[in-house]
């Protein structure tokens, strides 16, 4: 079985269009490597990892896990964050998502996963005053300009990040609200919860 007619097939088991982003996620590759294998016929070790990732047979016309249906919702985390001012969490609920808007930003499995009501209009307007942000709590590194969820001073703030040498630059999206530069020991008390990976309208 070649990448392509394996992408083709997992479309067709979990009815939600698979990008080569993912399928890259899934082999471990970047997208641009999985973009190039796609006439290449697959290794048994790459089907397992496809398999495992989206939990479904290859080879075979039924799914591994017949409940994990990619219309399947599941439940998220809620807890609310503020672009404006800062709110402290208030307290944990839960908000619904499905399982194919999550794979198509390339995650198959919720378990780092947690969803943010934005309270405020510093980020508009890349993000507007009560979307919900599901975020991923476990990444390798910030990345320059990307949208965080950060802990700061005992509130919560979303956020474009920016990493100088000695230094973070805390940006929205908003020109009407300032830079901020946070240094040395007052880096501390700052905790990224997590990076933005999914936006939804708010309601």
């Amino acid at each position: 079985m070649k990448l392509f007619e394996a992408q083709k097939r997992i479309e067709e088991i979990k009815k939600v269009k698979v990008s080569f982003t993912i399928i890259g996620n899934a082999l471990g590759v970047s997208k641009q490597r999985a973009f190039q294998l796609k006439e290449v016929e697959l290794k048994s070790d790459q089907i397992n990892l496809l398999e495992d990732y989206f939990q479904i047979n290859l080879l075979n016309k039924e799914n591994i896990d017949e409940s994990s249906n990619a219309d399947e919702c599941i439940n998220l985390p809620l807890i609310t964050a503020s672009a404006g001012g800062g709110y402290s969490v208030l307290e944990n609920q839960k908000i619904g998502i499905c399982k194919a808007e999550l794979m198509n930003v390339g995650f198959q499995k919720s378990d780092n996963l947690v969803a943010v009501k934005v309270s405020g209009m510093s980020m508009q307007p890349t993000i507007n005053n009560g979307d919900v942000l599901i975020l991923n709590t476990k990444f390798e590194k910030i990345i320059d300009n990307d949208i965080y969820v950060l802990s700061y001073g005992g509130e919560l703030f979303c956020k474009r990040l920016l990493r100088g040498l000695t230094y973070l630059v805390v940006k929205s999206d908003n020109a009407d609200y300032p830079l901020e530069k946070i240094e040395g020991q007052e880096q501390e008390k700052l905790n990224v919860i997590g990076k933005v990976i999914f936006r939804m309208n708010g309601f």
